[in-house]
């Protein structure tokens, strides 16, 4: 029997950790194998479970929510894992969602977008697309960061990829997901996401995201 996508919740508030798990086990294509109040503890164990999704509360004891996701995605790369994080929050500033995606984080969510923009971030991340609009980066950019230079590792990267490399590349600043990035290209879905995770690796991201604002924050397109 398949139970559709595997949940993880790391919340230290019990209260609002048990409401979300009510509503995430109230949807049928959703399974949550993991949850937590103690987010330092989570990242001992995390690896032991199979994982398609990580919703994380931005309430860490003594860490900012930016060093508990770089330390989360760092304990999901030492375990083999392909699990996506959602960070939660409130109230999330522009700088606060550009960092976290920056930090590992594929999806960002406020409280105040409701159920139903969670439950879709959660889906569409579940997927294996890109969570974020290309407009949606540039605006972070442009409001937190500005301009800035693009680093060696990425610009190498950059000039030893083939032309159907870089429209790969290029198509994936559309959010699209590999499926379609191959079907609109001509190309199978493997190679579509072979080379996508050989430029993350060798360029240490873990995520679709911090891929696009890397290539989005120094003009590589």
């Amino acid at each position: 029997m398949s139970f559709g996508l595997r949940l993880a919740v790391i919340d230290a508030d019990d209260m609002v950790r048990e409401g979300r798990l009510l509503l995430l086990q109230s949807q049928s294509d959703l399974q949550v194998v993991f949850e937590t109040a103690d987010p330092r503890g989570a990242l001992e164990i995390l690896g032991d479970y199979l994982i398609d999704v990580i919703l994380v509360e931005s309430r860490i004891p003594g860490l900012t929510m930016e060093k508990y996701l770089e330390q989360l995605s760092q304990a999901l790369d030492d375990a083999g894992s392909g699990a996506q994080v959602i960070a939660m929050a409130n109230f999330v500033s522009m700088a606060d969602e550009l960092a976290w995606l920056k930090a590992g984080a594929a999806g960002v969510v406020s409280h105040e977008l409701g159920a139903t923009a969670l439950l879709r971030l959660t889906r569409v991340l579940g997927a294996g697309d890109i969570a974020i609009e290309r407009s949606r980066i540039d605006m972070l950019l442009a409001e937190v960061e500005g301009p800035a230079a693009l680093h060696g590792a990425l610009a190498i990267s950059l000039k030893q990829a083939d032309p159907s490399q870089t429209a790969v590349l290029k198509a994936l600043l559309t959010g699209s997901s590999d499926a379609q990035i191959a079907k609109d290209l001509g190309l199978t879905k493997y190679r579509v996401g072979k080379f996508l995770d050989s430029i993350k690796l060798a360029n240490g991201f873990r995520t679709r995201t911090q891929l696009a604002i890397e290539l989005l924050g120094f003009g590589a397109f």
